[in-house]
């Protein structure tokens, strides 16, 4: 049994169940579900279970079959899997107090960001506003439109043409 799952913009991540007397197992990539044309990605020794196949083009569908070889010769492929590689990832977004009386957004940036989007919500994350719209190259926000006694959370959202990441999670 094959599995993929994803692990970013650039990677699938397959795993398998060992099969005894299989001394090594190829793994094929297509880009087409009904299996036109296989590429051989990498042989990989009996004992490993699992692949990270890296390098992958962000916001693509990739297939996947495994084949086993041993002494009896190669098994049958395995069934075919696939999965697509993420556009972007959230980022991750800290609020800090400043003491000037204005708030500091911090994120790191996202491989593959166009910009990104900065929403703010005054109810305890339940509802948001657009509150501005930054570069790819930001990674900084200060927000200085506040006004005394609110609760502020903040949460950022990494933009790209092949699909915007999901916001993060709120930082307040």
């Amino acid at each position: 049994i094959l599995n993929a799952s994803v692990a970013g913009t650039d990677t699938i991540t397959l795993t398998w169940q060992d099969v005894p007397g299989q001394t090594s197992t190829m793994i094929e990539r297509s880009d087409d579900s009904a299996g036109g044309v296989w590429d051989s990605v990498v042989t990989i020794p009996d004992g490993s279970q699992s692949y990270s196949d890296v390098g992958l083009k962000a916001a693509t569908k990739y297939f996947y079959r495994i084949v086993g070889s041993g002494p009896a010769g190669e098994s049958g492929y395995s069934g075919v899997v696939g999965e697509e590689t993420d556009a972007v990832y959230s980022p991750t977004v800290t609020a800090q107090a400043q003491q000037d009386g204005t708030i500091a957004l911090q994120w790191e940036a996202v491989p593959g960001a166009e910009g990104y989007a900065i929403e703010r919500s005054v109810d305890h994350a339940r509802s948001w506003i657009d509150l501005a719209q930054a570069g790819s190259d930001a990674t900084t926000y200060t927000d200085a439109r506040l006004a005394a006694d609110v609760d502020y959370a903040y949460r950022v959202q990494a933009l790209s043409s092949l699909g915007n990441s999901d916001f993060s999670l709120p930082a307040d």
